[in-house]
């Protein structure tokens, strides 16, 4: 049996009792899993922050054989572990001071440096929020742009379904085990995921739900994003503490306002207040330089299994001609008709794609010029 340092990785997120901060102080003494694994007592006893039922546990779970065991078996169930210095693990999360030692994924692989927005809100959502969720989501996707959120009900769900009607990959985090559908109810989007994008979670597969660990997960679902939207959110929300762990790792936040008054508003609205961006259109997305950088500036975009390299300006020969149409000065919808012969909705479908680009601006209802970029 070939010991490597991903089994020393998955050994250590896997002891019963230590979790992130005792993890941490044992690297700082130690410098590495490996190191930790053959440790001897005295020096066990030495590291601040140790109970005597920690080092106890450490020394009667170093057996390297069972260790393999249990990660042949993980493999088997299609389950894939990340661990901190591995290839996979996301760079964003590394800003993290309490970031995620070890991460479990079921599905395609974790693409950590495609662009990514996470959309997030209430459970109990409006017939209103779900569609914009929905709608935004799949904008995204067809721009290429990766869609997370934690698979709960409401505008969780209606952001994976619509990253998904889009074409587009989404990562689901969730608060228990990758082998575990919570909600239950969720069970075939949980499978549409999975073929679409990635199931995540820091918890050991077989860990069930519990309320305590979705506020935590909230921290990666940000981590790994450019920027997070709140769609609707209540005054106490999760969506906020979502919000929070943004602001902390220097996300942009964006929040789709709503009605004063409305309860599923108070949450959204409070954090316009506190200096949250306004967005009411998927195109505003691109006041977060990080995520416009990833898409405009040669930043490999995948689309279903393919990948294409994107650059200022670029476009497909169908868009080109369309595009030709526009001037900086100000053109109608009924002008660019008259111009490309094309149905209505194969033009709105080209002037969305531009306008998500950052190639043409909508100034009123309907009319566009033409943003004077460089090539």
């Amino acid at each position: 049996m070939q010991e490597k340092e991903e089994l020393y990785w998955y050994w250590l997120c896997n002891l019963s009792g230590i979790g992130n901060k005792r993890i941490k102080r044992l690297l700082d003494v130690f410098k590495s899993p490996k190191a930790v694994f053959y440790a001897a007592p005295e020096a066990l006893h030495g590291c601040t922050g140790l109970t005597q039922p920690n080092i106890e546990t450490i020394m009667k779970n170093r057996n390297m054989e069972k260790v393999y065991k249990s990660f042949t078996q993980l493999q088997h169930k299609g389950i894939s572990f990340i661990y901190k210095e591995g290839k996979q693990y996301p760079k964003n999360l590394l800003q993290l001071y309490d970031m995620p030692y070890g991460l479990y994924s079921k599905g395609q692989p974790l693409r950590a440096d495609e662009p990514a927005v996470a959309m997030v809100g209430a459970r109990g959502c409006s017939g209103y929020g779900r569609s914009v969720a929905y709608s935004f989501a799949k904008a995204f996707a067809q721009l290429g742009i990766t869609v997370v959120s934690g698979m709960a009900s409401g505008i969780d769900t209606a952001a994976h379904e619509g990253c998904i009607a889009g074409g587009g990959r989404t990562v689901a985090v969730l608060g228990n085990g990758v082998d575990i559908c919570y909600p239950r109810e969720n069970i075939r989007l949980y499978m549409q995921i999975q073929e679409k994008g990635t199931i995540l979670s820091e918890y050991p597969p077989g860990t069930v739900p519990a309320a305590g660990r979705f506020p935590v997960r909230n921290r990666i679902i940000s981590g790994i994003s450019d920027a997070v939207i709140v769609v609707e959110a209540r005054k106490r929300s999760g969506s906020l503490i979502t919000a929070d762990a943004a602001l902390e790792q220097n996300r942009d936040v964006y929040v789709v306002p709503g009605n004063i008054g409305q309860p599923l508003s108070e949450g959204c609205n409070e954090l316009i207040k506190q200096g949250a961006i306004v967005i009411t259109k998927p195109e505003d997305i691109f006041q977060t330089k990080a995520l416009k950088d990833k898409i405009f500036m040669n930043k490999t975009v995948r689309k279903g299994e393919e990948k294409e390299k994107i650059q200022k300006k670029f476009l497909a020969t169908p868009k080109d001609m369309v595009y030709s149409c526009f001037d900086l000065y100000p053109k109608s919808l009924d002008e660019l008709l008259a111009e490309t012969g094309l149905e209505i909705a194969d033009l709105n479908q080209m002037i969305l794609e531009m306008q998500l680009e950052g190639l043409i601006t909508e100034i009123s209802k309907n009319c566009y010029v033409r943003n004077d970029l460089e090539i």
